[in-house]
């Protein structure tokens, strides 16, 4: 389901607390930029939580470069990350996903985002 509200949100109560709160900090700035009743169809973005809508977003721009890279650690104690990707100048989408998942299942989105920021 891409979210691009907070009452969205709100309603993926399975997910881990550090990452619905960093997925509501994202929103809040995309609600002030672009406005808080906007479609998704509108400018702006959304974010991607389920595993299974993040892959087919990846296959369907399989050239995309993130533009930021972002460890952090859940409440669980489990490594996730948040991945901005920019379809355009107002078009954006943020993914949030297990660590170990990126690397395993999408390691050439590491390797770009790591050549262009020189190996962070």
């Amino acid at each position: 389901m891409k979210i691009w509200k907070l009452e969205q949100l709100k309603q993926q109560t399975h997910l881990d607390e550090r990452v619905l709160t960093k997925a509501e900090e994202i929103l809040k700035v995309l609600n002030v930029h672009y406005g808080d009743e906007r479609l998704v169809t509108d400018l702006g973005g959304y974010i991607l939580l389920a595993e299974e809508e993040i892959h087919d977003f990846i296959n369907q721009y399989p050239t995309l470069i993130p533009e930021y890279i972002e460890p952090f650690e859940g409440h669980d104690l489990k490594q996730y990350v948040e991945v901005l990707f920019m379809l355009s100048s107002d078009d954006h989408v943020v993914i949030y996903l297990l660590e170990e998942t990126l690397q395993q299942m999408y390691p050439i989105l590491v390797q770009r985002y790591e050549s262009l920021e020189g190996g962070q």
